[in-house]
């Protein structure tokens, strides 16, 4: 009997960060290419969320490596507290989150701030104390929408979004415009 479930595991480890327990960067990219189409057929919005971690570089350098994972893992138990059931959430680099969601615009900005709250009032020492110092995220919000066509550019318009929420100040959501 456990012969039979093997694969099942197997398949869905793989599609795990093994850090976090959520869901990977090639799970996700599966995913969401199976949601884009649908979008296309049914018409439904499309929002990317892409969340990185404020100073991460310089918390494992000044804590160490184990310290940065508990806050890593401490954070993916929060974004996913956070999102809905529904909504696609991963690990998609090393401090980078991403969350697929249907919605439009307007929602996902909402859900964005709710989510930077979030992490801010419970990313912190006195919320958990392994966490060595307050955590704050950066975040930017794309939709699939014309003219982009391909998952490398709803990304790539988030990533955009997420870099002048950071180089606006951090600890900030930015949406992109649509072109």
């Amino acid at each position: 009997m456990a012969e039979q479930n093997s694969p099942v595991s197997i398949r869905r480890l793989a599609s795990l960060d093994a850090l976090t327990l959520l869901y990977n960067q090639a799970h996700f990219r599966r995913a969401v290419g199976r949601r884009i189409e649908q979008s296309k057929q049914t018409g439904l919005d499309l929002t990317m969320i892409l969340l990185d971690v404020d100073g991460f570089k310089d918390y494992n350098d000044r804590f160490g490596a184990q310290a940065g994972d508990a806050a890593l893992r401490h954070l993916a138990d929060v974004l996913q507290e956070t999102v809905r059931a529904d909504d696609l959430l991963a690990r998609y680099g090393s401090d980078e989150f991403a969350i697929l969601m249907t919605s439009q615009r307007e929602t996902a900005a909402t859900t964005a701030e709710r989510i930077r709250l979030t992490v801010e009032a419970r990313c912190s020492p006195g919320q958990n104390p392994e966490l060595r110092q307050p955590l704050t995220a950066s975040l930017g919000v794309a939709v699939f929408a014309a003219p982009l066509s391909t998952l490398d550019e709803l990304t790539e318009r988030a990533h955009q979004a997420m870099q002048q929420a950071k180089q606006a100040g951090k600890n900030r959501v930015s949406v992109a415009t649509s072109s």
